[in-house]
């Protein structure tokens, strides 16, 4: 709560939607898992290069040491030399994104001052509904803005790719830029870059290219740019759902808040829908979610990022 305003994002309402007692620990009571993964610094490293790429009008370079910044040393202490997550392969894969992709080859032309810009809005009379936006974009053929979302991933799949489709996220990010420039917002580019491992340069003749692998290996870098689009009638049933997940989530903080003794008592819906395979929180509730184990398995780390500014 901010002056008695209650704050959610898509991670709060997603939480909920997912399991009671993920919500309550991660949001109410501001844990996580023990350990930050690979995965996830990884692609924190590269939003943080891809808005110095967007924000420079395309400067390689600037882009390049950002990242590094962000992930050289990390990686070194954290991740294998040889993994696809080593900073020099995922520095390389970015590189060749960069080199591909001029500005000027995008369907859309960047609005100055909107990467990685934290929006809010209210979604309703005591709820703030935020959202942290990599990027917001005109299109240059028939005109209209769209948001752009920057997403990395081990995998291009079209599995992968159909979860944008009419995902929360982005109908929250369309419906929060919309509101804030009071314009319509139709679509979402969804900037995929895949971080797979790219092959060693060798003297190994590639299957795909028909070349060896010292001249093509740079070459198996992928990314793919989707577009999605939202009705306003979509994003108003979104509001409307978004809405009530927000309700439960400040009645689950009213009950559950004030002491993490009451952590037995929370519902663990999550086993009913199958959230429990991939939640971070998975070891905790196999030791039966004890209130006495919180501190030495999980890391108190409360996600606010509307605080960061």
């Amino acid at each position: 709560m901010v002056d008695d305003r209650l704050i959610v994002d898509n991670s709060r309402l997603g939480s909920v939607a997912n399991c009671d007692l993920q919500a309550v620990l991660e949001h109410v009571h501001g844990y996580r898992g023990a350990e930050e993964g690979a995965p996830a610094k990884a692609g924190k490293s590269a939003h943080v290069s891809l808005a110095g790429f967007f924000s420079s009008g395309g400067d390689v370079e600037l882009a390049l040491s950002e990242f590094d910044k962000e992930y050289r040393l990390w990686s070194e202490e954290n991740v294998a030399f040889g993994d696809r997550l080593h900073w020099s392969n995922v520095r390389t894969i970015l590189e060749e994104y960069y080199r591909a992709h001029p500005l000027e080859r995008f369907p859309f032309k960047p609005i100055e001052g909107s990467e990685e810009k934290g929006l809010i809005y209210p979604l309703e009379n005591g709820i703030d509904y935020y959202g942290l936006i990599d990027l917001a974009g005109h299109e240059k053929s028939v005109g209209g803005t769209y948001v752009v979302d920057h997403k990395t991933t081990g995998k291009i799949t079209d599995w992968w790719a159909k979860k944008f489709r009419i995902g929360s996220q982005l109908s929250g990010y369309m419906w929060l830029l919309a509101q804030l420039r009071k314009e319509l917002v139709v679509g979402s580019y969804v900037n995929a870059i895949e971080v797979g491992k790219l092959p060693e340069p060798s003297t190994k003749k590639c299957r795909t290219h028909k070349v060896t692998y010292d001249e093509c290996w740079r070459m198996h870098a992928k990314w793919e740019l989707y577009v999605v689009i939202r009705t306003p009638e979509m994003l108003e049933k979104w509001k409307s759902d978004a809405i009530q997940l927000a309700r439960r989530f400040g009645a689950l903080e009213r009950a559950f808040g004030h002491a993490i003794e009451l952590l037995p008592f929370v519902p663990q819906t999550g086993v009913f829908n199958n959230s429990c395979t991939f939640c971070q929180f998975r070891d905790f509730c196999a030791a039966e979610r004890r209130p006495e184990l919180v501190e030495s398995m999980l890391v108190h780390d409360p996600w606010r990022p509307w605080d960061e500014g």
